[in-house]
């Protein structure tokens, strides 16, 4: 066996110096950046296994001997999520019983009928825009507005207001406290966490306030039989499905945490994406240029004509920009999985115990020149084209998640982004800030920070 580098560690506290702090996700990428293919924190008495090459990580994508892991800030955000679909351990009930009741309304056919709701809250964007035109913009508060809003009337027909108030939604204020939240406590040793009494205070009653309002929302939809003709939504979708499988529907307990999964999972990883899109094609003019020629031809000059799900079809370069930039700036930077057994992975036998949790770190596998090539940080859309995907191994793209635990919603979420995008780019000349450097938001999901835009009218 070979022994599984790390970086020097202090006593008690490991490598927890070199990763925590401000700016943790560059402070991580930095940490592990220099090894590769494999590595290992030690977090006061946790050890985590880091993986960085596509090859290493396929072994670790073996459902027989690995599966999905809680690691410690998103088992804290189980105190909001429960056991929704991303915040659940594989072997629990709820978790294939929702799968199984949810998978038919994120099909292809079935989220084509959503196409009306998202170009309308785009609308409100698009509006929003040209009333500031020539102001420099923050597109990363935005578009998690956009793609917010957007979750809420797919989801369950609630609108949070994100565009005809200049405050944010109290719920938003409480979703994204509860978050950044789990975040901190996962950093802080447990004999410290009595201590956190007022944000402990707070914890606890944002996600008091959360439950009611959804309570709320699951009870008046069940009592009110007459919104319920045609209504269609994910919420409509959960109250009345039953699970062939086992023969069960999914309890209001577990449709308030679906709901929460949709908006923590949902605007998060889709507004990222679109924030960091906006940002490659105005680096690369030549490829903004590619962009701007397909919507022209697609969607023609008339900005009140309605998006049609032939247009979407149409859009290929755009989507080929969406799954460059995922490639690039993956939202969640990695996936953690723990191993069921002891075992050893790759040609030198790194030793993997039963129980470990392991960090398939993406940001980095998408940077595997094996994989992608001798000059891996450049963004080319033409890695997504039709005859580059079909080359290469599938695996070497991880954004999504993997095997029966890929994202349910990335359908869903490739049509709102590529709608989203395209009417920007129908509407906008984009400029970006004079000297702007990217930096990553101390958020949940990769994020830039400062991503200031001022767009004009075309």
């Amino acid at each position: 066996m070979t022994k599984i580098p790390h970086l020097p560690r202090i006593p008690i506290v490991g490598n927890l110096h070199q990763i925590a702090g401000k700016d943790i996700i560059g402070r991580l990428l930095t940490a592990i950046g220099g090894f590769y293919p494999i590595s290992e924190l030690k977090v006061f008495n946790r050890k985590i296994v880091v993986i960085t090459s596509v090859d290493l990580a396929k072994e670790v994508m073996d459902d027989s001997k690995y599966d999905k892991f809680i690691d410690l800030p998103f088992e804290y955000l189980r105190k909001a999520a429960g056991d929704g679909l991303f915040t659940a351990w594989t072997h629990e009930p709820n978790w294939k019983k929702a799968h199984n009741i949810l998978l038919p309304g994120f099909a292809h056919k079935a989220i084509e009928g959503y196409i009306p709701i998202m170009q309308r809250t785009i609308d409100q964007l698009i509006e929003r825009w040209a009333a500031k035109e020539g102001q420099q913009i923050d597109v990363a508060e935005d578009m998690t507005k956009l793609t917010f809003e957007t979750i809420g009337l797919c989801g369950f027909d609630y609108s949070f207001d994100s565009f005809t108030s200049e405050t944010r939604h109290p719920f938003i204020e409480a979703m994204l406290f509860t978050f950044n939240e789990a975040i901190q406590l996962a950093r802080t040793p447990p004999i410290l966490q009595p201590l956190r009494v007022v944000r402990n205070r707070k914890f606890k009653n944002y996600i008091s306030y959360m439950n009611n309002l959804l309570d709320d929302i699951i009870r008046r939809r069940r009592e009110d039989t007459d919104s319920q003709k045609g209504k269609i939504d994910f919420l409509q979708l959960m109250l009345h499905a039953i699970d062939k499988e086992s023969g069960e529907a999914l309890d209001d307990e577990n449709i308030r945490y679906q709901i929460v999964t949709f908006l923590v999972a949902g605007h998060e990883t889709t507004g990222s994406t679109l924030a960091f899109s906006i940002y490659n094609l105005l680096k690369n003019p030549e490829h903004l240029a590619a962009a701007y020629e397909e919507v022209d031809r697609v969607l023609g000059f008339d900005r009140n004509r309605a998006i049609s799900q032939a247009d979407f079809r149409e859009l290929k370069f755009l989507r080929q920009v969406l799954m460059e930039t995922l490639r690039l700036y993956p939202p969640l930077i990695g996936l953690t999985r723990y191993s069921q057994v002891d075992t050893t992975i790759g040609a030198e036998q790194y030793p993997i115990e039963a129980d470990q949790s392991i960090f398939m770190m993406i940001y980095f596998m998408h940077r595997d020149k094996k994989h992608w090539g001798e000059n891996p940080e450049a963004f080319n859309p033409e890695n997504f084209s039709p005859e580059a995907v079909v080359k290469r191994d599938r695996d070497a793209f991880k954004s999504f998640g993997h095997g029966q635990r890929t994202c349910i919603g990335q359908h869903f979420a490739m049509l709102e982004s590529t709608l989203a995008l395209a009417k920007i780019l129908q509407h906008f000349r984009m400029k970006l800030q004079d000297g702007y450097e990217l930096q990553f938001l101390e958020s949940p999901a990769m994020k830039p920070k400062n991503l200031k835009v001022a767009f004009t009218k075309r």
